[in-house]
């Protein structure tokens, strides 16, 4: 849960491990949360992105979901994300430009993985005109101070 323009957003950062360059590569995330007045089901949501395709996957690409009136984090704390056993699904699509094959990959992210305040910090450096990845540093971040509660109205 990280600073966005004025407000939060729920941001996750992805790279290509593959070497082959990704391309046309399209981007969703869903929520899973517990329902509160039934707690054997779940409820689903999915989460719409600041830009959900982009043409390459070179270095990084920081996948922003703003948190506006209308997004299931609003009014959310951290406790709320624990008790409603929060996970965050990420799907991913594109197409390795060698082959022209379409590749597919998910993960998910359960409610005691997402940082609840923090701002990612670069994850790739140029080095005589040349750039670097470094994927172990792809989850680094910095912590800022959060909201105890997200807010429900700009």
């Amino acid at each position: 849960i990280a600073p966005f323009r004025e407000g939060w957003s729920l941001q996750m950062r992805v790279a290509n491990r593959r070497r082959a360059l990704l391309v046309e590569i399209e981007a969703r995330l869903i929520l899973v949360l517990t329902d509160l007045q039934h707690p054997d089901r779940l409820d689903y949501f999915a989460l719409p992105l600041q830009f959900s395709t982009i043409s390459f996957l070179a270095l990084t690409w920081t996948l922003v979901h703003p948190i506006t009136p209308d997004s299931p984090f609003a009014g959310m704390t951290a406790a709320d994300l624990t008790t409603r056993r929060a996970e965050v699904i990420v799907i991913l699509k594109g197409v390795d430009e060698g082959y022209m094959q379409p590749v597919i990959t998910r993960h998910s992210f359960r409610f005691d993985e997402i940082v609840w305040g923090g701002r990612f910090t670069r994850a790739f450096s140029g080095d005589g005109g040349k750039m670097r990845l470094d994927l172990d540093g792809l989850s680094r971040f910095t912590p800022v101070d959060a909201p105890e509660r997200l807010p429900t109205a700009p």
